[in-house]
Protein backbone atom coordinates (compact mmCIF):
# COMPACT_ATOMS: atom_id res chain seq x y z
CA UNK A 1 0.00 0.00 0.00
CA UNK A 2 1.44 3.52 -0.42
CA UNK A 3 2.02 5.79 1.83
CA UNK A 4 0.53 9.62 2.12
CA UNK A 5 1.27 12.50 4.29
CA UNK A 6 -1.01 14.30 6.20
CA UNK A 7 -1.83 17.10 8.86
CA UNK A 8 -4.36 16.76 11.18
CA UNK A 9 -7.24 19.81 11.21
CA UNK A 10 -6.17 21.55 14.04
CA UNK A 11 -10.05 22.59 14.50
CA UNK A 12 -11.50 20.72 17.64
CA UNK A 13 -14.70 20.57 15.77
CA UNK A 14 -13.50 18.53 12.65
CA UNK A 15 -9.84 17.08 13.60
CA UNK A 16 -10.28 15.63 9.52
CA UNK A 17 -6.59 14.21 7.90
CA UNK A 18 -5.33 17.06 5.72
CA UNK A 19 -4.13 14.52 2.54
CA UNK A 20 -1.77 16.03 0.64
CA UNK A 21 -0.97 15.03 -2.76
CA UNK A 22 1.26 11.71 -2.99
CA UNK A 23 4.96 12.36 -3.72
CA UNK A 24 6.61 12.68 -7.05
CA UNK A 25 9.53 11.03 -5.45
CA UNK A 26 8.96 6.94 -6.33
CA UNK A 27 10.01 4.67 -3.22
CA UNK A 28 9.68 7.51 -0.69
CA UNK A 29 9.28 6.81 3.29
CA UNK A 30 8.06 7.94 6.28
CA UNK A 31 11.35 9.14 6.93
CA UNK A 32 11.54 11.30 4.27
CA UNK A 33 9.31 14.41 4.54
CA UNK A 34 8.03 16.51 1.34
CA UNK A 35 8.29 19.68 3.24
CA UNK A 36 10.19 22.27 2.43
CA UNK A 37 13.89 22.32 3.31
CA UNK A 38 13.69 25.65 4.77
CA UNK A 39 11.53 23.53 7.94
CA UNK A 40 9.75 26.62 8.27
CA UNK A 41 5.52 26.34 9.11
CA UNK A 42 3.32 26.63 6.24
CA UNK A 43 -0.18 27.83 6.46
CA UNK A 44 -3.00 25.18 5.23
CA UNK A 45 -6.39 25.61 5.05
CA UNK A 46 -8.57 22.48 5.56
CA UNK A 47 -10.74 21.14 2.95
CA UNK A 48 -13.86 20.01 5.11
CA UNK A 49 -14.34 22.95 7.44
CA UNK A 50 -11.86 25.46 6.09
CA UNK A 51 -10.30 26.37 9.48
CA UNK A 52 -6.98 27.86 8.44
CA UNK A 53 -3.17 27.86 10.84
CA UNK A 54 -0.37 27.55 10.43
CA UNK A 55 1.48 24.14 10.74
CA UNK A 56 5.19 23.18 11.31
CA UNK A 57 7.15 20.17 9.72
CA UNK A 58 6.85 18.06 12.66
CA UNK A 59 3.24 18.08 12.59
CA UNK A 60 3.47 15.83 9.09
CA UNK A 61 2.33 12.39 9.54
CA UNK A 62 2.89 9.70 7.17
CA UNK A 63 0.65 6.67 7.34
CA UNK A 64 -0.99 4.37 4.38
CA UNK A 65 -3.86 6.11 2.77
CA UNK A 66 -7.04 4.02 2.91
CA UNK A 67 -7.64 2.95 -0.73
CA UNK A 68 -10.77 5.85 -1.57
CA UNK A 69 -8.55 8.53 -0.36
CA UNK A 70 -5.29 6.97 -2.26
CA UNK A 71 -7.37 6.98 -5.52
CA UNK A 72 -8.56 10.50 -5.63
CA UNK A 73 -5.70 12.03 -4.19
CA UNK A 74 -3.85 10.26 -7.23
CA UNK A 75 -6.23 10.80 -9.56
CA UNK A 76 -7.52 14.45 -8.91
CA UNK A 77 -5.09 16.35 -5.78
CA UNK A 78 -3.53 19.46 -6.52
CA UNK A 79 -1.86 21.76 -4.20
CA UNK A 80 -2.68 25.21 -4.52
CA UNK A 81 -1.80 28.58 -3.02
CA UNK A 82 -3.46 31.75 -2.22
CA UNK A 83 -1.73 34.77 -1.01
CA UNK A 84 -2.08 38.35 -0.36
CA UNK A 85 -0.53 40.81 1.90
CA UNK A 86 0.30 40.00 5.61
CA UNK A 87 -0.98 43.91 6.70
CA UNK A 88 0.01 43.47 10.52
CA UNK A 89 1.29 46.75 11.39
CA UNK A 90 1.77 48.04 8.09
CA UNK A 91 3.90 44.41 7.16
CA UNK A 92 4.24 44.27 3.69
CA UNK A 93 4.91 40.43 3.55
CA UNK A 94 2.78 38.15 1.38
CA UNK A 95 0.77 35.59 3.40
CA UNK A 96 0.18 32.39 2.02
CA UNK A 97 -2.43 29.53 2.34
CA UNK A 98 -2.18 26.18 0.75
CA UNK A 99 -5.09 24.14 0.38
CA UNK A 100 -5.45 20.63 -1.33
CA UNK A 101 -8.37 20.66 -4.07
CA UNK A 102 -9.41 17.88 -6.29
CA UNK A 103 -11.37 20.43 -8.90
CA UNK A 104 -9.35 21.03 -11.91
CA UNK A 105 -11.07 24.79 -12.29
CA UNK A 106 -9.27 25.73 -8.78
CA UNK A 107 -5.91 25.05 -9.89
CA UNK A 108 -4.86 28.19 -11.28
CA UNK A 109 -7.28 30.18 -9.73
CA UNK A 110 -7.53 32.17 -6.27
CA UNK A 111 -9.21 29.73 -3.85
CA UNK A 112 -11.06 32.89 -2.18
CA UNK A 113 -13.59 30.06 -0.64
CA UNK A 114 -10.73 29.39 2.43
CA UNK A 115 -11.62 32.88 3.55
CA UNK A 116 -15.45 32.94 3.57
CA UNK A 117 -16.82 31.82 6.47
CA UNK A 118 -13.44 30.32 7.77
CA UNK A 119 -11.88 30.32 10.98
CA UNK A 120 -7.73 31.70 10.97
CA UNK A 121 -5.72 31.02 13.77
CA UNK A 122 -1.92 31.75 13.99
CA UNK A 123 -1.59 31.74 10.78
CA UNK A 124 2.03 33.24 9.69
CA UNK A 125 2.85 35.47 6.65
CA UNK A 126 6.77 35.64 5.11
CA UNK A 127 8.08 37.72 7.97
CA UNK A 128 6.75 35.79 10.69
CA UNK A 129 4.16 37.83 12.24
CA UNK A 130 1.06 35.79 13.41
CA UNK A 131 -2.66 36.53 12.65
CA UNK A 132 -5.61 35.13 14.34
CA UNK A 133 -9.44 35.70 14.80
CA UNK A 134 -12.00 36.07 12.10
CA UNK A 135 -10.76 39.31 9.85
CA UNK A 136 -9.45 38.59 6.87
CA UNK A 137 -6.08 39.95 6.04
CA UNK A 138 -5.86 43.10 3.59
CA UNK A 139 -4.98 43.49 0.14
CA UNK A 140 -6.39 41.77 -3.02
CA UNK A 141 -6.01 37.92 -3.13
CA UNK A 142 -3.98 36.11 -6.13
CA UNK A 143 -3.03 32.71 -7.18
CA UNK A 144 0.83 32.23 -6.36
CA UNK A 145 3.12 29.94 -6.26
CA UNK A 146 4.66 28.68 -2.98
CA UNK A 147 7.21 26.06 -2.08
CA UNK A 148 8.62 25.59 -5.65
CA UNK A 149 10.99 22.57 -3.64
CA UNK A 150 7.59 21.37 -1.86
CA UNK A 151 7.45 17.51 -3.31
CA UNK A 152 3.98 16.67 -2.82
Amino acid sequence: MAICFFLVCRNPKCGQNIWLPPSKRPGITCDQSPWPKDGKPRNFSCPVCRFATAYKAEELHCDPAPPEVLLQLLRDAKLVCTETVCGQQGCKAPLRILSVTTEPSRVNTPDFSIFLNATAANLQCAEGDVLSGPGSPVGNFAPCIDDLEWDG
